[in-house]
């Protein structure tokens, strides 16, 4: 007399991650439908340890400013006008991507930091190779010519060119795909089991 065993098998949906492998190859210049604005932007990876601490809340945008700064410049090697500026994170306000304002003596910055922000989010939960979330990218605001007239630079001028623009600064850099690794808990009685691991070619990798 045999136990029987019986299992129940689903289709399983994969969630990719989109990141980068490169620096963007140029400056990426976003322009309002009016002609009136301009935004020039580059991309490039964040490094996974920075990404992991701030998923671990370290780096994150809950963590005090000044220990987060200290880590950065200490241990990551930011200098300090990079931590200082940067504008957010996503997607959802604290993910693994950033905005960094790389500008000088911009007028009217943070007249357009909330549109800019509103499209980042935007873009990093829908990426442009699958429509993912983005991970380890980091966008770097290295010039701005806003309108002086308030009305010239709404959200309307400003989300959909900055959004369509950090795409093409993604598509520039080396972009590629990032796949989940899974963790798996199973509890087995002593002994028997070796055999059917070595058989299914599992051994390796797993942990007993």
């Amino acid at each position: 007399m045999t136990d029987s065993a019986s299992s129940l098998s689903r289709t399983q949906f994969l969630l990719y991650r989109e990141t980068l492998n490169g620096t963007s190859s140029q400056t990426c210049l976003a322009k309002s439908p009016n002609k009136h604005n301009r935004i020039y932007l580059t991309a490039e990876p964040i490094s996974d340890e920075v990404c992991k601490g701030i998923e671990d809340g370290k780096l994150g945008p809950k963590a005090d400013p000044k220990e987060r700064n200290t880590l950065l410049k200490m241990k990551y090697d930011w200098d300090e006008n990079t931590c200082r500026k940067i504008w957010c994170y996503g997607p959802e306000t604290d993910g693994a991507n950033l905005v960094i304002d790389q500008t000088q003596a911009v007028q009217y910055l943070n007249e357009i930091k909330e549109h800019v922000n509103s499209a980042f989010q935007w873009t990093a939960k829908e990426g442009p190779l699958c429509e993912e979330n983005m991970r380890g990218i980091r966008f770097n605001i290295m010039d701005v010519t806003p309108h002086a007239d308030a009305i010239h630079r709404g959200a309307g001028q400003l989300m959909p060119p900055t959004r369509r623009f950090c795409f093409v600064a993604e598509l520039t850099a080396q972009p590629t795909l990032q796949e989940p690794i899974l963790l798996v808990e199973i509890t087995l009685p002593t002994g028997g089991h070796e055999r059917c691991l070595q058989l299914h070619e599992l051994a390796p990798w797993l942990r007993l």
